[in-house]
């Protein structure tokens, strides 16, 4: 039940005349408080007349700060306004050296340079028209000047020497191509090696502040030689050296078996395989040297023979036989009648007239390859041997008895050679035109092969007709034992004797007493006074 009149700002502060007669409620303007309330009558005395006094009142503030009071060079600056009591309405304003400013409450300067080095200004406006306001000094180190040098350009084997201006209480790091690093102020690097080519920097701290330097170039009077031959290549062959060309350079070559050139490009005739191994070149200007190695492969397949066992009757089996005087060749055969084999030895089974002619052998090594042949003869058979065996005594034989087994061939010639052969398989030994056995079994097939060569040219292989043995088996002989005399002592002189039955001839003995041999008693009889009592003597 108030009423406000006559409301006005006096000096700032806000007055207000109302007049009522309960209550009195006044909304202050936001950031205004009532300072003093002046109440009195009125002229016409009909009640009381209150003014009231309003006046601004601001309790925040604000302080200004930097992460750091003294910048490095390029390092990044931020900035802090520490407001209190202030609403999330309020604004900010930065002001600085090179017309700096920010609405943030808290911004960045990257980069920071001398030039930004200063005072720098928050003000803080908030509500009810209040303003706060706060500055920070920002100054910058002393910029430090870094002059790194070396002594280039250099030559392969050099000695590298980096040095930078002294910096009282300044630490030193370089860095550079090669994974190059050093804390010393001065560093030296050998040798020096084309690698090492390249920019090198060095970092200075100093009073807490880094400082990297431009790049200092190290350059070099490397030549880039190269180097490369026709290498693999064979035995004989033509050796190529070759050099890269550089302008003005001269050449020096050396390599295995004493192998000296200054030609860039060189050469050997009729490489040999110990002019294998590394070939080096150097090539030398402006008193720089560059060498460089390519290795050189030489292949010698060797010298190979080739022989067979020519001359042979058609029909015979053609042998050949190869061999190298170099190790871990492969052989190739070729021939007549689209011959070809990949084996060192091979053979031709039944060997005829279209086989006649020259065989070459290739041996081969990682491509290098020589040759050798022969020259084969085959000469044809000139009619049957006609073999016949015959037996003495006939082919039914008693078990033991000798037999005499004889071939005749009615055109074996004068050099003929024999092989008698038991149920197919060799008889060792049995190599004449006669021969003589008693070891056959009943059944055992006997045959001979006889092989005629005639004037040293024709050879004529036949095997004879085949005779079946029939062994008869005698029954084994009856032994009896005689005594003499009948009746005797230990001590006395007793002679045996054996008898055996059946007619058997050509008997062997054995006498043997309590089961043991006696030595020597080999006779029909024998006689002994050396007897005890309960000795056994048999034959």
């Amino acid at each position: 039940n108030f009423n406000a009149y006559n409301v006005s700002i006096i000096n700032g502060n806000i007055v207000g005349n109302v007049w009522g007669n309960n209550s009195l409620t006044f909304n202050a303007i936001p950031g205004y408080l009532i300072d003093s309330i002046e109440f009195y009558q009125t002229h016409s005395g009909s009640g009381w007349i209150y003014d009231l006094y309003f006046t601004n009142y601001c309790p925040g503030s604000v302080i200004a700060s930097a992460s750091y009071d003294t910048v490095c060079a390029s390092d990044t600056l931020d900035l802090y306004a520490s407001a209190t009591l202030v609403s999330n309405a309020a604004t900010y304003s930065w002001t600085g050296p090179q017309g700096f400013s920010s609405s943030l409450q808290n911004p960045v300067l990257l980069n920071f340079s001398s030039q930004n080095a200063g005072n720098y200004h928050i003000i803080v406006t908030d509500t009810g028209g209040c303003t706060y306001n706060s500055s920070a000094s920002i100054s910058m180190f002393n910029n430090v000047v870094i002059t790194p040098v070396n002594n280039g350009p250099l030559c392969s084997g050099d000695t590298l020497r980096l040095s930078v201006n002294t910096i009282n209480g300044a630490t030193y790091q370089w860095s550079g191509p090669n994974n190059f690093y050093s804390v010393t102020q001065n560093p030296s690097l050998q040798p020096f090696l084309q690698a090492d080519t390249g920019d090198y920097f060095v970092t200075v701290t100093a009073n807490t502040c880094s400082y990297t330097s431009l790049p200092t170039h190290v350059s070099t009077n490397f030549l880039s030689l190269s180097a490369s031959s026709n290498s693999p290549l064979c035995s004989g062959d033509t050796l190529y050296l070759t050099a890269g060309n550089i302008n003005g350079a001269s050449y020096q070559w050396t390599g295995p078996n004493g192998f000296s050139s200054t030609l860039r490009n060189s050469f050997i005739p009729s490489a040999v395989i110990t002019d294998t191994g590394n070939y080096q070149v150097k090539a030398t200007i402006n008193n720089c040297i560059d060498s460089v190695i390519t290795h050189v492969m030489l292949y010698d397949p060797g010298i190979p023979f080739a022989v067979s066992n020519d001359p042979i009757c058609a029909g015979d089996s053609l042998k050949f036989s190869s061999s190298s005087t170099s190790a871990g060749v492969s052989y190739s055969w070729t021939g007549p009648n689209s011959f070809s084999s990949s084996l060192q030895n091979p053979a031709i089974a039944n060997a005829q007239a279209i086989n006649v002619g020259p065989y070459t052998v290739t041996v081969s090594l990682n491509g290098c390859s020589s040759s050798a042949s022969t020259t084969v003869v085959i000469n044809p058979v000139s009619g049957p041997l006609g073999i016949s065996i015959s037996v003495n005594p006939s082919d039914t034989i008693c078990a033991g008895d000798n037999i005499t087994l004889t071939a005749t061939s009615t055109n074996s010639g004068t050099a003929a050679t024999y092989q008698w052969k038991r149920n197919g398989v060799n008889i060792s030994g049995a190599t004449s035109a006669a021969f003589i056995t008693a070891f056959v079994g009943s059944g055992d097939t006997i045959n001979c092969e006889v092989t005629r060569n005639a004037s040293c040219q024709a050879i004529d292989t036949a095997i004879s007709n085949t005779i079946q043995m029939h062994v008869i088996s005698l029954p084994p002989p009856a032994v009896t034992v005689g005594v003499y005399p009948a009746h005797y002592a230990p001590g006395d002189t007793v002679t045996f004797s054996g008898h055996v039955s059946n007619g058997n001839t050509g008997l062997s003995y054995q006498w043997m007493k309590n089961g043991l041999k006696i030595a020597g008693a080999h006779f029909s009889t024998y006689t002994s006074s050396n007897l005890s009592m309960g000795d056994t003597i048999c034959q």
